[in-house]
């Protein structure tokens, strides 16, 4: 259980950072609100955190070892069995 807390914790202070420098080169508020979603959303959504690897389409598998979430996902789901 403390090897999941503590990659869980690892991933949230690495999604934290990034939206700190998205937010340190944005300058605004509105900016930032416009491009974190931008950059977020397909780091999201190409992880294995809601769909299994093996029902990805080829090209987003290939995408996902480049993707940190993915990493995150995977050890805490061989962490806790």
């Amino acid at each position: 259980m403390l090897e999941v807390l503590g990659f869980i914790m690892l991933g949230a202070a690495l999604f934290s950072t990034l939206s700190l420098i998205i937010a340190c080169l944005a300058k605004t508020r509105e900016r930032f609100m416009g491009i974190g979603p931008v950059l977020t959303m397909p780091i999201f959504f190409a992880g294995n955190a809601i769909y299994p690897l093996a029902l990805m389409p080829g090209w987003l598998h290939a995408l996902s070892p480049a993707n940190p979430l993915s990493y995150s996902a995977n050890a805490s789901t061989t962490c806790s069995e």
